[in-house]
């Protein structure tokens, strides 16, 4: 695993590592550090849904209402998960959006545009040829 090799220090970087796993492998007591860098970072999309005819869908109703409010939002956010919502902060710096650029995902023409753009940046720095 990836993650194993940059703990173990046979690696000097993991450029897709997720930020809760860094984050148990630093309280693990690994010398780790998970950076955003300056130019942005790709957020990834989770999303609720209610399925039709689910057996309980008030209660489906209610999840989705608490989750998403300034309440749920603080718990969430104090178990080490980001927030979305303004003014609530996490618990852990790997998890705060503050200040942070958010590169578009690639759903359309123009997004892929964007992402022909990052790979060559990312090519450039990463993968120069001689």
């Amino acid at each position: 695993m990836l993650l194993t090799s940059l703990v173990r220090g046979e690696h000097a970087l993991f450029l897709s590592a997720h930020y809760d796993d860094i984050v148990v492998a630093r309280k693990g007591g690994a010398p780790v550090k998970f950076l955003k860098p300056q130019d942005g970072v790709r957020v990834g999309r989770n999303s609720q849904s209610i399925i039709k005819n689910a057996p309980h869908p008030n209660a489906a109703k209610l999840w989705v209402e608490w989750s998403l409010s300034e309440p749920g939002q603080q718990v969430l956010g104090a178990h080490g998960l980001v927030p979305t919502r303004k003014g609530v902060a996490a618990a852990v710096p790997e998890a705060n959006l503050t200040g942070v650029k958010l590169l578009p995902i690639a759903e359309t023409k123009q997004d892929m545009t964007y992402l022909k753009e990052r790979t060559k940046r990312m090519e450039t720095l990463f993968f120069k040829k001689n």
